[in-house]
């Protein structure tokens, strides 16, 4: 078997032996030179570097890396280095004669720092940043010398007699002098900083009062109220008495006019500046201003717009078309508590059980407010004569009774002057007399409701008329106590709804409810807004509404009435902000069908709903007995036919019919552009189109065939989604693409926005490849340097080694050699 032959191992300056070795003629050698290879040969192409050196190239970056990496290799551990700090080194733009003038003036200066304290006649001192020749007089008692900075009896006696680091015993470990001393040090500077602190503080204290004092001082100076000084009081009492005895004893003593005039600015009341009176176009402009947010914040509120978060407004308020505050606010309320003749501002927390500290406390600085108002009353009496006098509420009875007894214009004189006395600012009392008042309100106003029905039932002529006009004068006053009560008053309302829902509840069969209770119903709408999506009073009332048409069937005159009043009000309540309310549209469609004849409505029995009836007395409950094309009708139906109990007439049926046309035309108007408008009121146009009504009166034909074409106007039409339509991609032709200026480069399509990013992406990859071939080479050439110097180590030590074991088998042989000797 042939011997294997040993690798060669290459020099590490192989590259460098390759760049040298050259032919005498100095043309490289032919086989050094390496020829980049081309797959695909095009005519006119220019490829760089074509033709390489590799091994000048490798000797170049092998002599750089030498001269850099390796250099930076073996001194990154060291720290050492040398910095020349001669002066002018390192100023740039500075010659050689301007360092040489620099390096002198500094060692001159060096030279005669002796004489540092030599002063010339010219200079001047300074003391706390002001020249002495500024400061003409030294009679501040401060100095820089105040300080106790003797030692203490109790250090001096622990330091010196036994003390120190002759002091035995103690939980403290034994120190040295230097130590001790050290301590010794510490504990003096510290003793001296605070020293020096406290009395920093106490001087800048002082100069704060002396400040102070001086600013008082100057003021009763102005006003000449200071106290005369004993002497002054002498020299006035010894100063000769006025001809005139009367007018000597008029003139107050010095000490009677100071003491009435602290006493007078004391009570004094303080008055601010007052604000220029604003012209006529900035109060429009203002008053624009305020009613256009009010309606942005109730479109807000119609909307059931939140806050930021998806969270509910913290804080709801309701208005309308004015800013009306009704509901309780979660915020914690202040009241006013009258103290002698001040008002006190205190916060609604005061109720609470309180501890006995606090209660005295609180006790002690009444009782200090209540004697400051006394004296102030003393010297103003005639000002609390002016006060009006508390007014106490009667009963119920003697209150409607009195009320009664008015006309509808000097009742609501009356409640205005009730509320104006007791207003709650006059006594914290009063409050709690408005809220009685106002509960009392509302069941004067559920009497005037019940006798709006008519004479027939309270027996009295025009009795109906009078109460309605009462009503209507009661309103603004009852709307402005709502306005000031606020949560107050949307209890009593809540609390009248429940009852209300309640006694409907309890009967067993469903029924509308009295007279009184819608019309309050409608004053509930009047007193609070219905636009708000959600309101804790309006809310609640159309819920009730909408049962009660859901409920309650319809079999006479007064259901009728009693469920077109219930529409009426729902479309009311919906004005302002069109909210649907399907129950309103389905009552209308019952009414209606017992309008058609009776040989159209099994026909139409699928559009009728519950609570109404298809069949039975109920479903021709407005058929027309005879005809009444001649005959008057009314537009409107009367307040007492919602409780009256007497049989449909014709001119009823003409009326209701004429109610209920209006009520239709007017939610379709309403609802026309909702998506479904069509399914919702098509049952409604044909209940109307089946009706004949060539038996009714002209104006309610005229108001049918303008309903109708109303319903009629709605459109049926659906749209369908569709995708939206694209363009046809044209097909991909094959023709050859023939530039009329060739000149043999390629250009790529696009902008020049787009060629210049694509030219830097090039760019930035291209360098982002050599980067990175450039690290990896750098690496491999540390590690190369690693790995010889691990070698050479290895090397070194093992030549250490070789002679160690060299001498020593030396020593071993001399040592046997001796040994055989002897």
């Amino acid at each position: 078997m042939a011997k294997a032959k040993k690798p060669v191992k290459r020099a590490a300056g192989q590259a460098e032996k390759v760049t040298s070795i050259k032919t005498k003629d100095g043309r490289l050698n032919p086989f050094e030179i390496h020829f980049n290879k081309q797959k695909h040969s095009v005519l006119g192409q220019h490829l760089p570097g074509e033709r390489g050196k590799p091994g000048i190239s490798k000797a170049k970056a092998l002599k750089k890396r030498k001269l850099t990496l390796l250099r930076e290799l073996k001194t990154r551990t060291k720290s050492n280095e040398f910095v020349d700090r001669r002066i002018g080194e390192k100023t740039k733009g500075m010659s050689a004669e301007d360092r040489l003038a620099a390096r002198f003036a500094a060692e001159r200066k060096k030279q005669n720092k002796q004489t540092l304290f030599n002063l010339e006649d010219n200079t001047e001192l300074t003391h706390m940043g002001q020249t002495l020749s500024e400061i003409e007089k030294y009679e501040d008692p401060r100095s820089d010398d105040e300080g106790d900075d003797a030692l203490g009896a109790e250090f001096v006696k622990s330091a010196h007699f036994g003390g120190g680091l002759l002091s035995k015993g103690g939980s403290e470990p034994a120190q040295s002098r230097k130590e001790w001393i050290d301590k010794m040090i510490a504990e003096s500077k510290l003793r001296k900083y605070e020293a020096r602190k406290a009395l920093e503080e106490t001087l800048e204290m002082t100069d704060q009062l002396d400040g102070g004092f001086m600013e008082v001082m100057k003021i009763f100076t102005e006003a000449k109220v200071i106290r005369p000084t004993r002497r002054e009081e002498r020299e006035r009492q010894s100063s000769p008495v006025p001809a005139s005895g009367e007018s000597a004893a008029s003139a107050p003593a010095p000490s009677e006019d100071y003491d009435q005039l602290v006493r007078l600015l004391t009570f004094e009341p303080r008055v601010g500046a007052s604000d220029r009176t604003k012209t006529d176009e900035e109060v429009r402009r203002e008053e624009a201003a305020r009613l256009r947010q009010l309606e942005e914040a109730r479109q807000q509120r119609m909307r059931a717009d939140t806050e930021e978060g998806g969270a509910r407004p913290a804080v709801h308020r309701s208005a309308d078309d004015l800013d009306d505050g009704f509901v309780l606010d979660s915020r914690p309320q202040q009241r006013l508590e009258l103290v002698g003749d001040q008002l006190l501002v205190t916060s609604q927390a005061a109720d609470e059980p309180l501890t006995n500290r606090q209660a005295k406390k609180r006790q002690q600085k009444l009782q200090k407010q209540r004697e400051a108002a006394e004296e102030a009353e003393g010297e103003e009496g005639e000002a609390t004569s002016d006060r009006p006098p508390s007014v106490k509420l009667p009963g119920f009875k003697k209150f409607s009774a009195t009320l009664r007894a008015k006309l509808p214009l000097d009742q609501s004189r009356h409640v205005a002057d009730l509320v104006t006395s007791l207003a709650p600012n006059l006594s914290p009392a009063n409050r709690a007399q408005l809220v009685t008042l106002y509960e009392m309100l509302l069941r004067y106003l559920g009497q005037c409701c019940h006798r709006s029905g008519g004479s027939g039932n309270t027996g009295e002529a025009g009795c109906g008329a009078v109460a309605l006009r009462a009503l209507d004068a009661l309103v603004p006053v009852v709307y402005d106590l709502t306005q000031q009560l606020g949560d107050a008053a949307h209890r009593c309302w809540v609390l009248w709804l429940r009852d209300c829902h309640a006694a409907y509840r309890r009967r067993r069969r469903r029924l509308f409810p009295r007279l009184e209770t819608l019309l309050l119903l409608r004053v509930c709408g009047q007193l609070f807004p219905s636009s708000d999506r959600r309101h804790p009073v309006t809310m609640p009332a159309m819920l009730l509404l909408c049962q009660l048409l859901t409920e309650c069937p319809v079999r006479c005159r007064r259901e009728l009435t009693a469920g077109l009043f219930c529409v009426s009000l729902l479309a009311e309540f919906t004005s302002l902000s069109g909210r649907l309310v399907p129950e309103t549209i389905a009552f209308l469609q019952g009414v209606l069908y017992s309008a058609v004849p009776t040989e159209r409505q099994p026909a139409l029995a699928g559009h009728v709903l519950l609570p109404h009836q298809p069949q039975g007395p109920s479903a021709a409950l407005l058929h027309l007995e005879t005809n009444c094309s001649e005959s008057p009708c009314d537009p409107a139906l009367s307040v007492s036919s919602v409780q009256s109990d007497a049989p449909l007439t014709d001119s009823d049926r003409l009326s209701c019919l004429h109610v209920a046309a209006s009520l239709a035309g007017q939610l379709a108007e309403r609802h026309s552009a909702l998506p479904a408008a069509a399914e919702l009121f098509g049952p409604l146009r044909q209940l109307m189109a089946a009706v004949d009504v060539r038996r009714y009166p002209a104006i309610l034909r005229n108001k049918w065939t303008a309903c109708l074409k109303t319903l009629s106007a709605i459109s049926a039409e659906k749209t369908t989604l569709e995708k939206n339509k694209k363009r046809p991609k044209p097909l991909r032709l094959y023709e050859p693409a023939i530039e009329e200026n060739f000149d043999g480069r390629r250009r790529r399509p696009g902008s020049h926005e787009k060629k210049e990013h694509d030219k830097l992406v090039h760019k930035y990859k291209r360098q982002m490849r050599s980067t990175i071939r450039e690290v990896r080479r750098d690496n491999a050439f540390v590690a190369r340097q690693k790995l010889a110097d691990i070698k050479s180590r290895d090397d070194e030590r093992k030549r250490k080694l070789q002679a160690l074991m060299s001498s020593l088998a030396d020593q071993e042989g001399d040592f046997k050699r001796m040994k055989r000797q002897k």
